[in-house]
């Protein structure tokens, strides 16, 4: 057998091999949803959400956003973008505290997510 051929065949058997035993076993199952993701929202009171606003992008997207401004002048301004499986409504209670600080909060729907669309 040539030399080359004892090289070539691992580097395809193996992945050949790998891929018809995910056809016949049926691969990874669905992973349940990640509790750590979703726990600490359960229990948030969003009674006191703002609405959302919207800004056009300079594409002209309209992209959401709510506002949490202070009761007095604000001190600075912050604004707060969520993570890739959240919108805006998940940093209210962040958002809620800095207000309270004195800080003018705007916590932004990212494009494709919440109110700034699935795109």
């Amino acid at each position: 057998m040539p030399s080359w051929i004892k090289i070539v065949l691992p580097l395809v058997a193996v992945p050949a091999g790998l891929l018809a035993a995910a056809i016949v076993f049926g691969g990874p199952s669905q992973p349940q949803p990640m509790g750590s993701i979703t726990e600490p929202f359960r229990d948030a009171d969003y009674r006191n959400l703002p609405p959302l606003q919207r800004l056009a992008a300079r594409d002209g997207t309209p992209l959401a956003f709510r506002s949490y401004l202070p009761a007095g002048a604000p001190r600075g301004s912050v604004v707060l973008a969520h993570g890739s499986s959240a919108d805006s409504r998940s940093l209210h209670v962040l958002a809620q505290a800095l207000a309270q600080a004195g800080l003018a909060t705007y916590a932004l729907d990212m494009r494709g997510h919440g109110g700034s669309g699935t795109r």
